[in-house]
């Protein structure tokens, strides 16, 4: 019999596929539905079944005073967060989004350095330094010339990076006080109630008619990377603490480039092995600076 340990490394082996290979999935998805219906699809969704959840728990009441944080950090980290990666996933491919998105603790250090007064010492600045010069080498041929190919995806995707970490550093308070379930449905449900409207703004006329195969990569996103991920990310969080949950991250790119070029979906360029080597040796030596 495997111990309740056991059971949540296995659940966060699971969250790292989930993950790894929702960029391919949302690929899949961005074929039958706009970037930003899909954004906000994928998250009333997600809401839905967070307050499924919530509720089994007793919990779905909260303060009239949040509300107004809640709604900040549905903006930053659900609506921006998710219509800007779905964006910059159609305008790019798998393995440089999963790449940027790999930045997120950058993002986090810095932010927190430039409002929180969080020191940044040597060895912090270097991981960032080495992370962005990563980035870069995704951009450019073998010439040293600039491939604009994928430039626009790689930097809305960065956005949604961005994005994250604002709602990271704002949300630290409302994990605490509320729990990190509750935060996280408002927040969802804060982000829908934006995404909606915008979505019918942005594509009006009949819903879109989807597949099989569009209807399942859709639920997938909604309810496993989006849902069941964060709920496991945010117990591992809880049992294990930030620096082995930070360790599985690692993981992540390395997965989603694998089932990627495993799908067909790109090919396997020097780039990318250099690039995401110098990305993720930076993100380890910022981290653990």
């Amino acid at each position: 019999m495997i111990s309740s340990r056991g059971q949540l490394h296995l659940a966060l082996a699971l969250m790292v596929v989930i993950w790894g290979a929702n960029y391919t999935i949302a690929k899949v998805a961005l074929t039958e539905l706009p970037p930003l219906t899909l954004a906000a699809a994928r998250v009333t969704l997600a809401t839905v079944f967070l307050f499924t959840v919530l509720g089994t728990h007793g919990g779905l009441r909260i303060r009239r005073n949040a509300l107004p944080r809640m709604a900040f950090l549905g903006l930053t980290g659900v609506a921006l967060n998710q219509s800007l990666f779905v964006r910059g996933l159609d305008r790019t491919v798998p393995s440089h989004s999963s790449l940027v998105v790999a930045l997120g603790p950058i993002f986090v250090l810095i932010l927190a350095s430039l409002f929180l007064d969080e020191p940044i010492g040597f060895k912090k600045v270097a991981g960032i330094l080495l992370s962005f010069a990563g980035v870069m080498a995704l951009s450019l041929h073998a010439d040293f010339t600039l491939d604009r190919s994928h430039l626009e995806g790689d930097l809305t995707t960065a956005g949604a990076v961005l994005s994250f970490a604002i709602y990271t550093i704002a949300g630290k308070r409302a994990v605490i006080e509320f729990g990190a379930l509750k935060t996280t449905a408002y927040s969802h449900l804060f982000g829908a109630l934006l995404l909606v409207p915008a979505a019918s703004l942005a594509s009006p006329g009949p819903p879109v008619s989807l597949s099989l195969r569009g209807v399942l990569a859709l639920l997938y996103m909604a309810i496993f990377a989006s849902a069941l991920a964060y709920l496991i990310f945010y117990r591992g969080l809880r049992d294990l603490g930030a620096a082995r949950i930070s360790a599985l991250s690692y993981f992540q790119p390395l997965l989603a480039i694998a089932i990627s070029v495993g799908a067909a979906q790109e090919a396997l360029a020097a780039r990318i092995l250099y690039g995401g080597a110098l990305v993720l040796a930076g993100v380890i030596v910022a981290e653990r600076g």
